[in-house]
């Protein structure tokens, strides 16, 4: 580009071309180096722009930037979300029915008390109404959840168990339905020790159990279904797996089973109430002799959502926008001895009550500034304006001048009062739980309460070692993703099984993540069935071992960018099994399991190599193999022995990772 003089010769009357002259002067000299970094004349008139700006007085810069989002510009963007009405009907039924005077705009609220809540028109000839994913019940309903599955920790109590298709059958196995419909669904293994208690806490269903030792071999069940009234406890350590039906027949819809649990009264406990903190322990723990050392503790909530418009004194209904800027609440789910009152003498509220259903009850109809005292159970909405009617309250992103004081049980005021053998690990610091660990007992790893995904084939499909992983290295829970027979890489092109696709189908979050494959893709006589492709490292196609490899960690990576991902080499199998033979691709189980070393090592991937160290060997294969039913050996899966072998040195190893 041409380097070009500027004209600064322009003066206004106002003495602004002097400043611009003056300062146009100033970087005249270095004019040409600003042209080899803009490139062309449109960036270069932008930067002098920006130039002149910083040169003109503070009056003349306001008056030449014009904000981007100012509240008018924010008012006209939301002018379709803020012409709606707001509607409420007392059951879904009566909305739908009325859905031709509800447009796109509205927000319906829904009284009915198991299906209520918030709605929208979806679309404009949309038959019924849709829920809204913002609706306050289902977010209460979630957050009841989640907090549940707090509470059974630490309560003794096991929950929440993840559902699939299908029922058991009477030897322990799984079974379909003949329409393969939700009409049963059923656990994976549970595991229990003995006096452990199993309760349906549902009457809406029929549950059955089955009953496995240590090794996932099947000892017993019911062959029944089983009622509410009916509890299992487990005579010996092992697992349980639980299949369930509707009493009415129906459809079971959860994909989370919350209606049964797993009691248990062996929970591990610290010996010296030095490591409690203090105001931890509620009233429950505690003997009657302290009472009159307790503090209570409150829970304030200061801060709802506001609405532009009144509600109906007589009907509770939400109304429109007044001349006085009144606001609103939505609805506020409270208990007998909640208060309310005004933090902000510049504001004013009146009260509407609404029973548990949210069928409207009464209003005072009057503004106050009074405290509130909530005499039953239910909701509650309030009106607010400024007490001088004021327009100021508009502005006002969040209603924070309401608070809502409730009284939720006491505490201890000194770990003092607190006797041993009280708390669970899960209530202590992290610093704690270290001291515990170095004391030799019990200790404490980085994978204490996280999530463990194990991908793998049949050998990590039985469930064998990982429940020794998780007991000793304190993981919160595993997921099994083991597929028997499946592959790193695919066997033919239409193959779904493989691991270099399946992985992707795992949960959406984990701590750590494992990978135990190979010894189907050599495929002796067995999984593959004479081998997959063993390829050669940089391939990146699944119908190569080196290329799955590959395959699979990079989309871990991406995945879980924060989770650590370990491999684990297959074990030796017999030499009846292949152990010292090609396969029908001609490679042997050696050079698969290089594969996993070479790919690992390139993308500096940790491994456990299991083919030169877990000291299986034709020696002992007998032993250290077996069937599902551990009652032969078949030289090709670690027994339950083994696995306890095995076990140990991947906890060994993952515990450092």
């Amino acid at each position: 580009m041409a380097r070009k003089i500027l004209n600064t010769g322009i003066i206004a009357n106002d003495g602004t071309g002097d400043k611009l002259r003056n300062a146009f002067d100033a970087t005249q000299q270095n004019i040409a180096e600003v042209y080899n970094f803009l490139g062309d004349g449109n960036n270069l008139t932008a930067l002098l722009a920006r130039q002149r700006l910083s040169i003109l007085s503070e009056n003349e810069t306001k008056q030449l930037i014009t904000p981007k989002a100012d509240q008018t510009y924010v008012d006209d963007a939301l002018t379709n979300f803020t012409n709606g009405a707001s509607k409420f009907y007392a059951t879904l039924a009566l909305a739908n029915a009325d859905i031709a005077n509800i447009t796109m705009k509205d927000k319906v609220d829904v009284g009915e008390a198991e299906i209520g809540g918030t709605y929208y028109k979806a679309t404009a000839n949309a038959t019924s109404l849709t829920k809204s994913a913002y609706d306050a019940v289902e977010q209460s309903k979630k957050y009841v959840h989640d907090a549940k599955i707090k509470y059974d920790q630490l309560t003794g109590e096991l929950s929440n168990f993840p559902l699939t298709r299908g029922y058991i059958a009477s030897n322990g196995v799984d079974a379909s339905t003949s329409t393969n419909t939700d009409t049963h669904k059923r656990t994976d293994y549970i595991v229990v020790n003995a006096g452990h208690t199993i309760e349906l806490r549902s009457n809406e269903y029929l549950y059955n159990h089955a009953f496995y030792n240590e090794n996932k071999k099947f000892i017993s069940s019911p062959d029944s279904w089983l009622t509410s009234s009916s509890k299992f406890t487990a005579s010996q350590n092992g697992f349980v797996r639980f299949a369930f039906k509707r009493v009415d027949g129906g459809l079971i819809n959860q994909t989370v089973c919350d209606f049964a649990v797993v009691q248990f009264d062996d929970v591990t406990f610290v010996k010296q109430n030095k490591h409690i903190a203090n105001q931890l322990i509620s009233l429950n723990h505690l003997s009657e002799d302290i009472s009159d050392r307790l503090i209570n503790r409150n829970i304030e909530l200061n801060e709802f959502e506001k609405f532009v418009g009144n509600i109906d004194s007589t009907t509770g209904a939400n109304g429109t926008a007044t001349s006085t800027n009144v606001h609103r609440t939505d609805f506020i789910k409270v208990e007998a001895g909640d208060i309310f009152s005004i933090t902000n003498s510049a504001y004013v509220y009146c009260p509407f009550l609404y029973d548990e259903n949210k069928n409207f009850i009464s209003s005072t109809g009057t503004w106050t500034s009074a405290s509130i005292t909530v005499t039953q159970a239910g909701y509650v909405k309030f009106t607010t304006k400024q007490a001088n009617n004021g327009a100021e309250i508009n502005d006002l992103p969040n209603i924070n001048w309401i608070k809502l004081t409730r009284t939720e049980g006491a505490f201890v005021k000194s770990s003092v009062d607190v006797g041993d053998k009280i708390i669970k690990p899960n209530h202590l610091s992290a610093e704690t739980l270290e001291l515990i660990g170095q004391g030799g007992e019990g200790v404490v790893t980085q994978w204490f309460g996280k999530k463990w995904l194990s991908l793998g084939d049949s050998i990590t499909a039985r469930g064998w070692y990982q429940p020794h992983v998780v007991s000793e290295l304190g993981l919160d829970s595993f997921v099994n993703f083991g597929v028997g027979g499946t592959c790193l890489a695919r066997k033919t092109t239409s193959d779904t099984t493989a691991m270099s696709v399946r992985y992707v189908d795992m949960d959406a979050t984990a701590d750590l993540i494992t990978v135990w494959g190979g010894v189907n893709d050599f495929g002796y006589s067995y999984g593959s069935n004479g081998g997959t492709i063993l390829g050669a490292i940089g391939d990146t196609s699944i119908d190569t071992v080196y290329g799955a490899l590959a395959t699979i960690i990079e989309g871990l990576i991406t995945k879980y960018p924060l989770a650590k991902i370990a491999f684990i080499i297959t074990p030796p199998v017999s030499n009846a099994m292949g152990m010292r033979s090609a396969n029908k691709k001609g490679f042997r189980l050696e050079q698969y399991c290089q594969a996993v070393r070479d790919v690992c090592e390139y993308y500096s991937i940790p491994y456990l190599d299991l083919y030169k160290q877990s000291g299986i060997n034709e020696k002992n294969v007998n032993i250290m193999t077996s069937n599902i039913a551990s009652t032969a050996p078949d030289g090709l899966h670690p027994s339950a022995v083994a696995m306890e072998r095995i076990a140990k040195k991947m906890s060994a190893f993952l515990r450092d990772l």
